[in-house]
């Protein structure tokens, strides 16, 4: 069940509230997702009812909703652009079934419907999506803590870089680069020279 109320006046607060939080609880999922360059209201209500869509969505261009139906109560969910297309797609990552404490990552993608991802990881990393080697695609990537160590999928390999404190940074060209705090040059303060 879809509830929403949406209130839209030029300078005001546009607010909505979607699904029903009293069939499940909700996590935010934000970026725009029909190419219009604006960013889109979703949520992961992540329940494994049958009937009861796990994903909403409202669209900036005109409040229309939409609900998918799949997934698990477990799944965690991120929205990232793995198809390049530049509309961000839902992804879950789930523990698997024959190693718990691996991870798949599933895609709900804008032009081709759900992907199968590849195992990579632990279920407990935490997914650090991002364009690592420039091609447009948003490549699978996890930060694990215990170890302070990123790992990027990269076509045709794995990357991995420790790091003591983890940043990540965006390129001139948007592509993202993972860095080492420690080598990061300290800003100035303005009017110093």
């Amino acid at each position: 069940m879809i509830a929403k109320t949406v209130v839209s006046v030029v300078g005001a607060v546009i607010a909505a509230r979607f699904p029903d939080p009293a069939v499940a609880p909700a996590h935010p999922l934000v970026g725009d997702r029909d190419g219009d360059g604006r960013a889109d209201y979703g949520v992961h209500s992540g329940t494994d009812a049958e009937s009861t869509p796990d994903f909403f969505r409202l669209s900036s261009a005109g409040g229309s909703t939409f609900g998918a139906i799949w997934g698990i109560a477990a799944d965690r969910a991120i929205s990232t652009d793995r198809d390049g297309d530049g509309r961000v797609d839902d992804v879950v990552v789930r523990a698997n079934d024959p190693m718990p404490s691996q991870a798949t990552f599933y895609t709900y993608g804008t032009t081709a419907g759900i992907i199968f991802g590849p195992a990579f990881g632990f279920a407990d990393d935490v997914p650090v999506f991002a364009d690592y080697d420039g091609d447009g695609i948003e490549n699978i990537a996890v930060y694990r803590p215990s170890t302070s160590t990123f790992y990027v999928l990269r076509s045709p390999g794995v990357d991995q870089q420790v790091l003591g404190i983890p940043a990540i940074s965006r390129s001139p060209r948007g592509r993202a680069r993972l860095l080492d705090q420690r080598r990061v040059p300290r800003a100035r303060a303005l009017g110093t020279s």
